[in-house]
């Protein structure tokens, strides 16, 4: 599902200095924004200094944990995560309480250098507003050893653990083009949550067909779902193994899930005709 850029990265560029922050959401029109390739940030440029800003306030405004910059329709490679990660030891997507936006800190270009405590994981169940309609469990390093730049550009490398941990990798994998679809982060493990399991009818079969291939995958290609290692972690999907089925399972994924939204729309405005 990765796409050439072409004129499309200019266009991007464009819109996201005169707009402000567009959130995606999958299944939308702007959907492939989401696999552009995202790009180191070499400065903090007044443009960048701009963008910072917007995340935090969409993920301050919305109580998100954190927004990558890939999901506002950025392609440079940064984060916002809340400060309060830093003491939590479960998993918690949205904030306790509506904060700031300097309580949240920003990740430029950044990595995992480094597995830490005998590459221990856990797995867990992980949500996105990207994918709102979407549960699904996620197996992450305990603790990983990260290198980044703050917004003064000074690198910054230090040791994380618990959620910490779990909501960097997470948000990283956004910026490699690893989303919560990708079968190497959930390995099969995802269903539609009850909110939306009545509404995406066509998109649930799809579901269980490709939860179906990537089993038979798992069966013949244990090795594809060991941990995934150092190297691989820093690899932008592009570089990755890509088996046969993966490209047009995710077309069918994303056309079907748009027919049912479609769907939804019309009966929405029927109901609301018939009184």
């Amino acid at each position: 599902m990765h796409l050439k850029q072409f004129s499309f990265k200019s266009k991007l560029l464009k819109a996201a200095q005169a707009n402000p922050i567009t959130f995606l959401e999958y299944g939308k029109l702007d959907t492939q924004m989401l696999y552009m390739d995202t790009e180191i940030v070499p400065h903090v440029s007044l443009q960048i200094k701009s963008q910072i800003r917007e995340l935090k306030k969409f993920a301050s405004e919305n109580q998100l944990t954190g927004f990558s910059a890939i999901q506002a329709g950025y392609i440079d490679r940064f984060f916002v995560l809340s400060k309060e990660v830093k003491d939590q030891q479960q998993s918690t997507w949205k904030t306790q309480k509506l904060y700031p936006t300097d309580q949240y800190k920003t990740y430029i270009n950044p990595k995992i250098v480094e597995i830490c405590q005998n590459g221990q994981q856990n797995n867990e169940i992980e949500l996105s507003p990207t994918f709102p309609f979407l549960d699904a469990y996620v197996s992450r390093y305990l603790s990983v050893k990260v290198r980044y730049y703050d917004e003064d550009m000074d690198e910054v490398e230090e040791t994380i653990q618990n959620f910490e941990s779990r909501a960097f990798q997470h948000f990283y994998d956004f910026l490699m083009n690893k989303d919560l679809l990708n079968w190497r982060l959930n390995h099969g493990n995802l269903s539609i949550n009850q909110n939306y399991q009545k509404k995406l009818k066509k998109f649930s079969n799809v579901l269980e067909d490709y939860k179906i291939q990537i089993n038979k995958m798992k069966e013949d290609f244990p090795e594809l779902f060991q941990p995934r290692q150092l190297t691989e972690l820093n690899k932008k999907y592009e570089n990755v193994f890509m088996p046969s089925f993966e490209q047009d399972m995710m077309r069918r994924l994303l056309k079907n899930y748009r027919k049912d939204l479609n769907y939804n729309i019309e009966k929405q405005e029927l109901d609301e005709i018939m009184g």
